[in-house]
């Protein structure tokens, strides 16, 4: 151990001594194994198969991805579901035929080839393509959901033992077979699954597993881009009012603000107010969630800017923020060894670059008094390998979820809580109704009138796509229901706190709703010296400060400013009470003096 790390180990052992910081310790399903087979276009996992494992992983944790070229006898073994999703057409081989006729478990096949996949699909006969507009549930034919006239179903045509589970409608009020079954065999006729036909999908999937799940809603509130610069008191009016509905929260929480003009950091123990909100928070309903560390990349502003997604490039971070992007094919390397290598170094740097920023945002928020339970990345964008690296921190991941390495904008919404193997482990709790918005563009040469009235429209549009959001979600027999709100908006005309309750009324409405309380179910957030869990409404933590100050001393600095800043106030508190103290015996003893002065010229005058 150096002279330096020396000195910083004895300061650190006599202020934590001093300051009385304790080393905290505390106390420190599936019968579904699946495998699905996919004819994809470059026959590798892609944004298609993500969705369908999304979906299947609100049912089991459990499941394997094999293109169909690759199966063998040994992939099926003890498999209780198969799933065959051809996205593209595609020639079966003989072989994976054989395996069928030896496969007497359940089977769901989607898309394309169905013809291919032996006698259990000979219920059904596929035919020409056509466009929905609508789809519902068969057992219930008055709920309809309009969806993009783009959707295509294959006309089908059934035998009369089939069930209809689901049906596509076009503009013509024509009915199409759209998820069907014949004993333990599916058929789903599209080759999309983009929502919302995931909420379609993901009810039916309830009868091909025969999981009876009640039928209540988790649902989750998130207060969005809290960070040091927030204004505390809109803050605090939120939660206020939140406690005064006895509702849990979530606090989307980032540690760091960063000046993209200027470069200056700031931190929560530079603003001791905003701070106290947020504890107050923590203790009163509110679990913070860890959303990026700074919430930007290069220059763009905190809460605006992407963290862990190049935007202009379209691609995962793969260097500095100040450096220029090597963009480089196979073609420019002398062979597919030297190629490969270049990407894992590509990845290396993702990879380090995650870590770090997630190490950083932990400790941050861990050194303030804050305890994230779970983690989003900005704008919900973030690479495969990202997820692997969030996953070694984080247990429960909140948000939406990109599905694409290749572009950020293909996202998906998973319509229920779910485990999909690309999350290595996390549970995540989607959102799927959406957020109170300002989107107006151009105020310039507008009364506060005008831009009042164009901010209420814009609330009430967005009320209204909630509500239909919701309805639609109330499909599945356990669709989450889960939307976000930024404080600000609270300061916006036309906006303001009745705006929040008016959401907040629209939620509690909906029949069998059950607010999401992190600190109710098991949650692990870690990284070094730290280790941060949750359930039964507790928090525990493990936490070596020591280690923690020596390994980043500039956390100490921000601790002693934070108790400094802490100390001026209570310093303060105490020289303004003992001005007023003063200031009123000054002001008591002029008026008794003046009462003395009348009394003497009355006896004066008498």
């Amino acid at each position: 151990m150096s002279y330096k790390n020396i000195k910083w180990y004895i300061i650190v052992i006599l202020l934590l001594s001093i300051m009385d910081i304790p080393i905290i310790k505390a106390e420190s399903r599936d019968d579904f194994k699946v495998l699905v087979v996919y004819s994809s276009e470059d026959q590798q996992v892609d944004h298609h198969q993500r969705i369908l494992d999304s979906l299947i992983g609100h049912f089991t944790s459990d499941i394997k991805f094999k293109a169909v070229s690759e199966v063998t006898e040994q992939d099926l073994q003890e498999i209780t579901h198969l799933f065959y999703y051809g996205q593209v057409k595609d020639r079966i081989s003989q072989t994976f035929r054989q395996l069928l006729n030896n496969y007497d478990g359940v089977m769901v096949a989607l898309g394309h080839n169905s013809k291919q996949l032996g006698d259990r699909f000979n219920f059904v006969t596929v035919g020409e393509d056509a466009g929905f507009i609508k789809m519902r549930l068969s057992d219930n034919r008055e709920q309809k959901m309009t969806v993009e006239s783009s959707r295509v179903v294959f006309t089908t045509e059934v035998n009369q033992k089939t069930k209809i589970l689901a049906e596509g409608v076009n503009g013509m009020d024509q009915e199409f077979p759209l998820f069907m079954q014949h004993n333990k065999t599916y058929y789903y006729a599209s080759d999309n699954l983009d929502p919302p036909s995931t909420i379609i999908f993901g009810e039916v999937l309830h009868e091909v597993f025969e999981v009876k799940h009640d039928e209540k809603h988790p649902a989750y509130i998130r207060l969005e881009d809290i960070h040091p610069l927030v204004d505390p008191n809109a803050l605090m009016k939120i939660a206020k009012e939140l406690k005064r509905r006895e509702m849990p929260y979530m606090i989307a929480v980032i540690p760091v603000y960063k000046n993209p003009e200027t470069g200056k950091l700031h931190h929560f123990s530079d603003y001791p107010k905003l701070l106290e909100v947020l504890q107050y928070m923590q203790e009163n309903g509110g679990s913070i969630v860890m959303h990026g560390y700074t919430h930007q990349y290069r220059d763009d502003e905190t809460g605006e800017g992407f963290e862990f997604w190049d935007v202009n490039n379209n691609r995962p971070v793969y260097q500095e923020a100040d450096q220029p992007a090597i963009i480089k094919t196979e073609e420019d390397f002398a062979n597919k060894q030297v190629y490969q290598e270049f990407q894992q170094e590509q990845i290396a740097f993702e990879s380090k670059y995650v870590e770090d920023r997630i190490k950083k945002g932990i400790q941050e928020l861990v050194n303030n008094g804050l305890y994230p339970l779970a983690f989003e990345a900005p704008h919900y964008t973030m690479s495969q390998n990202g997820y692997r690296v969030v996953s070694e921190h984080f247990s429960t991941y909140v948000g939406q979820v990109q599905i694409s390495d290749h572009n950020w904008k293909s996202m998906t919404t998973v319509p229920y809580i779910s485990s999909p193997t690309f999350f290595h482990g996390m549970q995540l709790l989607p959102e799927t109704l959406g957020f109170l918005a300002n989107d107006t563009k151009n105020n310039r040469n507008k009364t506060d009138a005008e831009i009042a009235l164009e901010n209420k429209q814009e609330k009430e549009m967005a009320l209204e796509n909630i509500k239909e959001n919701a309805k639609h979600h109330q499909l599945l027999r356990d669709g989450t229901l889960a939307a976000f709100f930024h404080p600000y908006l609270l300061n916006e005309k036309g906006f303001g706190l009745e705006s929040f309750k008016e959401l907040m009324n629209d939620l509690e409405k909906i029949e069998g709703i059950e607010w999401i309380d992190l600190k109710k179910i098991k949650n692990k957030s870690q990284t070094e010296h730290i280790i941060i869990a949750s359930g039964n409404g507790q928090i525990t933590t493990e936490i070596n400060y020591l280690q923690l100050y020596l390994s980043n001393p500039q956390l100490f600095a921000d601790k002693l400013l934070g108790l400094l800043h802490k100390s001026l106030w209570a310093l303060a508190s105490a020289g303004l009470t003992a001005v007023s103290v003063f200031s009123f015996y000054i002001a008591k003893s002029k008026i008794q003096q003046r009462k003395v002065k009348r009394r003497l010229r009355l006896k004066r005058v008498v």
